[in-house]
């Protein structure tokens, strides 16, 4: 073999990038997870405060969950059904990126919006670049 296919650069740079990213969500998994009942200034939080962050650390941790079979189905199953998953999870790290900035109301808003949500988009065209390269026949 001389070198390496486009598809397996393609394929490579899906895998790491995919990697990377669910290293960042297992990062932010598990400091909502530990921080949830924190409060650094002023009094403890309320129950209902605890609760409020434990919903959004269950919901980080599904996103962490979502992302890791993804890669997996990736990794896998990189012909068949991998691809679809993949980019599933992708749209739904899309959505649920806006949801946390939008909704938990994380500043300055841009600033997230570029670091999630640009990592999330190449990705998904790494994932449509490698969809339209034909497949290779061996001889």
């Amino acid at each position: 073999m001389a070198g390496w296919t486009p598809k397996q650069i393609l394929s490579g740079s899906i895998v790491v990038l995919a990697m990377l990213e669910c290293l960042g969500w297992a990062i932010g998994t598990f400091y909502n997870w530990i921080l949830r009942d924190a409060n650094f200034f002023g009094p403890p939080p309320t129950a209902a405060e605890v609760s409020v962050n434990t919903q959004f650390a269950v919901l980080v941790s599904l996103i962490l969950i979502l992302n890791v079979a993804g890669t997996l189905a990736f990794i896998l199953r990189s012909g068949g059904y991998g691809l679809p998953v993949l980019a599933a999870a992708q749209a739904a790290d899309i959505l649920g990126t806006i949801f946390f900035i939008y909704v938990r109301g994380a500043s300055p808003k841009w600033t997230f919006l570029e670091v999630g949500a640009v990592p999330i988009l190449s990705l998904l065209l790494l994932a449509v670049l490698w969809r339209a390269f034909p497949k290779r026949r061996e001889i």
